[in-house]
């Protein structure tokens, strides 16, 4: 497995259907995105296919906590690559000790992930007529 620094987000990968919508119906487009985002990594398998796509928004002055975003590529197994999520989470939890993510309520694939990887529930909110679940993960000691 490699995980990579990346300073785009690949439209040939094929995208789960969850993340091809979240792509689709983003307000800015995917080059803004990571733009916007203070890192970005890449998951790569051994034979280079990039299995997901994970992005920290960067965090305000005024004390907004970090906010990851996924990507998921359709070759992306839970089982087989449970392990290097966690690993990357816990680089990313090295520069930003709390992370914070937003799921949306009907997602319940997406709210299982983040509860899978330590990310608990911590209220919720609506954007767009849209019901998002906040969730964050705090670095542990």
């Amino acid at each position: 497995m490699i995980v990579e620094l990346m300073d785009d987000i690949p439209l040939d990968v094929v995208w789960t259907p969850w993340s091809q919508s979240e792509l689709a119906g983003a307000p800015i487009p995917p080059q803004e995105i990571v733009r916007l985002s203070n890192q970005v990594w890449g998951m790569r398998d051994g034979s280079g296919n990039l299995l997901l796509l994970a992005g920290v928004f960067k965090p305000s002055l005024i004390g907004t906590m970090a906010e990851l975003w996924l990507l998921i590529a359709e070759d992306f197994n839970m089982y087989r690559h449970a392990r290097e999520v966690r690993n990357l989470f816990k680089c990313a939890q090295e520069i930003y000790p709390v992370l914070q993510v937003k799921v949306k309520e009907q997602f319940l694939t997406g709210l299982k992930f983040a509860k899978h990887f330590g990310f608990r529930e911590v209220g919720d909110m609506t954007v767009d007529n849209q019901r998002f679940v906040v969730l964050e993960c705090h670095l542990e000691h």
